[in-house]
């Protein structure tokens, strides 16, 4: 399983990739690097994660933005999203 981070909460990839858990922060899977001053836009990033989930990889998106949860269609269970 993998995981991806937005980048408010950038610092829960770090321990998460601590730990042995695949996470990367939303810049890192998507713009291969870490540079957080680019601006992603929230469909952006649901279109990243569709797209993955179609060519077979599944990756779980921890966040705490409610906007990027709600266009993402997702339920929420603490900070986690979860696909409907």
């Amino acid at each position: 399983m993998k995981y991806m981070t937005d980048a408010h909460i950038a610092n829960v990839s770090e321990l998460l990739r601590r730990n042995g858990v695949d996470c990367k922060t939303v810049h890192e899977r998507m713009l291969n690097n870490s540079d957080s001053r680019i601006s992603i836009p929230d469909p952006k990033i649901v279109e990243f994660l569709q797209e993955e989930r179609a060519e077979g990889n599944d990756i779980t998106l921890i966040c705490n933005d409610e906007d990027l949860q709600v266009i993402a269609g997702y339920n929420t269970y603490q900070s986690s999203l979860y696909p409907r």
